[in-house]
């Protein structure tokens, strides 16, 4: 892929730790929000912000999604599910949260 360039769901990815790292940020911090087109304009979407932010609060690493979720194993939606026993949130890009109409989990994996 050409640099500069970035699939949709990498950009999802990057938004939702970009959103979930602002939304920790104190009222006085949030002024500095960056708005959504300088985000993207001056390519900040490729800084590593999810790997600071989740080390810092210990929530979940968000992936750089490299299959769809209608083609997990099995295998892929029990180390999911684990994350989210942990406490961790279920990343919209995995589909509908278990219980959710629509949910991709198998239906043997639920609880």
């Amino acid at each position: 892929m050409a640099e500069g360039v970035i699939t949709l769901p990498d950009l999802m990815a990057k938004t939702f730790a970009f959103a979930t790292h602002w939304k920790a940020q104190s009222a006085e911090r949030r002024q500095f929000i960056p708005y959504p087109a300088s985000w993207l304009g001056s390519g900040e979407y490729r800084d590593e912000i999810e790997t600071a932010m989740t080390q810092a609060s210990g929530s979940i690493k968000i992936e750089a999604p490299t299959q769809r979720p209608e083609n997990f194993t099995k295998r892929d939606w029990a180390s999911r599910l684990n994350l989210v026993a942990q406490g961790n949130a279920w990343p919209e890009y995995w589909g509908p949260a278990p219980g959710k109409p629509g949910c991709l989990v198998p239906s043997g994996l639920l609880p």
